[in-house]
């Protein structure tokens, strides 16, 4: 198998877009979780903690997914 450095790259990319957007369903859900229970009434400390704890993780994640959306921009750039 002959891989070049693009090549090593780009899947490389995918592997961390594929991670970041699971990464991303996982936070909402647990947002979501919290947000319920806070809604039902368990005003808990550890409530309000997941849910702004998993607002942080979906926003690194998209944040992720933004680099790794630049990083494949710029190698299909370097391909043409």
């Amino acid at each position: 198998m002959n891989l070049d450095l693009n090549s090593i790259q780009s899947v490389a990319t995918t592997n961390l877009t594929a991670t970041a957007v699971e990464g991303s369903k996982r936070a909402l859900g647990k947002m979501n979780e919290a947000a319920q229970k806070l809604s039902a009434g368990e005003i808990t400390p550890s409530n309000m903690v997941a849910l702004k704890e998993q607002a942080a993780v979906y926003s690194i994640n998209m944040q992720l997914i933004k680099a790794a959306d630049e990083t494949t921009g710029q190698l299909l750039n370097l391909r043409a």
